[in-house]
């Protein structure tokens, strides 16, 4: 159930309204721009595909999809850049392998309006790619969503040797260990949401992570939270943060023999 005209390279401002019309395994289609789709699109295969630009997914109604995400966009061997509409209203409830194997994948902007919950797990969702810059990410759920890993070496987070920008807000609790040994190199514009409670060995091990982010008030515990960063050089007292549930901090910043400057004050 999945049909496209033969010989097809460009699907550039087009409207599919139902489930037939589709791309996966495409193996001519090189360029698909402002696409809207009623319906979540799989392009696992798409081989000759360069770019997919301002990806609009949502119902006809506007409400939110529900959508199978797993190999969704795997294989794409030339695939560079994939940018949703901020305009998209999707949740994947299933994310495994979503970008697996596209190793000139640089760049992907979720918009805004995509969120990430599966059900189960999310595995290896960027394995095997050379991500420079992650956006607009966002993380639900209640299940376990702690292998979003570059490669299979790493069992938990985040681990991407080129990334240079990393923007995404974490609503899962299962949040700690979520960034641990990850090659991150700036946090700053992670954001973790209100309702997370633990935060534990969430940074630990990052050898590049040079600066840490506010273990802000709502947070319970943070336990080797920087643990062994040994390239944090500036870190936040948190001292003007008052903590109404009680804070385990233990071991924290154990192994962070850098730290040169506190609040910027050396």
């Amino acid at each position: 159930d999945n049909w496209y005209p033969p010989n097809l390279t460009t699907a550039n401002n087009v409207t599919i309204k139902n489930d037939v019309v589709g791309f996966q395994r495409n193996t001519t289609l090189q360029y698909c721009n402002n696409l809207r789709s009623y319906y979540a699109k799989s392009f696992i295969g798409c081989t000759a595909l360069v770019e997919l630009k301002n990806l609009l997914i949502k119902s006809e109604d506007g409400t939110v999809i529900n959508g199978y995400g797993a190999n969704a966009y795997r294989t794409c061997n030339k695939l560079k850049i994939i940018k949703f509409d901020p305009n998209c209203k999707i949740k994947y409830t299933s994310c495994d392998f979503m970008f697996i194997e596209n190793p000139l994948l640089e760049e992907v902007d979720f918009g805004g309006g995509v969120t990430l919950e599966p059900e189960y797990t999310g595995n290896s969702v960027f394995e095997s790619t050379t991500l420079k810059t992650i956006k607009n990410m966002k993380v639900g759920g209640t299940s376990t969503t702690s292998r979003f890993s570059g490669y299979s070496t790493n069992d938990y987070g985040f681990d991407f040797p080129n990334l240079e920008y990393l923007d995404c807000t974490i609503m899962t609790q299962e949040a700690s260990k979520f960034f641990k040994g990850s090659g991150i190199k700036d946090v700053s514009n992670i954001k973790f949401d209100t309702s997370i409670r633990d935060l534990s060995e969430s940074f630990m091990n990052n050898r590049l992570l040079l600066q840490d982010i506010e273990v802000q008030s709502h947070i319970r515990n943070c336990s080797s939270m920087f643990r062994n960063c040994t390239a944090l050089t500036h870190v936040r007292s948190n001292w003007d943060n008052r903590y109404t549930g009680g804070i385990t901090a233990t071991d924290c910043y154990s192994g962070c023999t850098a730290i040169t400057h506190i609040d910027d004050e050396n």
